[in-house]
């Protein structure tokens, strides 16, 4: 069994994979990510983080940082600024979002 055959795997069959593993108990009350890192390990799998926390309160300052910024270039009267500042004010929203 390879990396990506385990990944998509549905819960119910990662469950009769991991009840074929001796020692094993708690299978039917785990969730899929615990039984990826079980089956992973057990079959000698390196499974990288597929999220990592995100730091939103870093994101959300860039947010008002760059909002200030889009006022201020709106006072200069500059659009193209505005527009390329705004674009990433509505990225790291939807960073914020994921």
């Amino acid at each position: 069994m390879d990396k990506e055959n385990l990944i998509k795997l549905t819960v119910p069959k990662l469950r009769e994979e991991a009840l074929k593993i001796e020692g094993l108990t708690g299978v039917h009350g785990m969730k899929k990510g615990e039984l990826l890192t079980v089956l992973a390990k057990h079959h000698g799998i390196v499974l990288e983080e597929h999220r990592t926390k995100r730091d939103y309160s870093a994101l959300k300052k860039k947010i008002i940082e760059f909002r200030k910024a889009v006022d201020d270039a709106r006072t200069a009267g500059d659009l193209k600024k505005v527009k390329k500042l705004r674009r990433r004010v509505h990225a790291l929203k939807h960073e914020t979002r994921k």
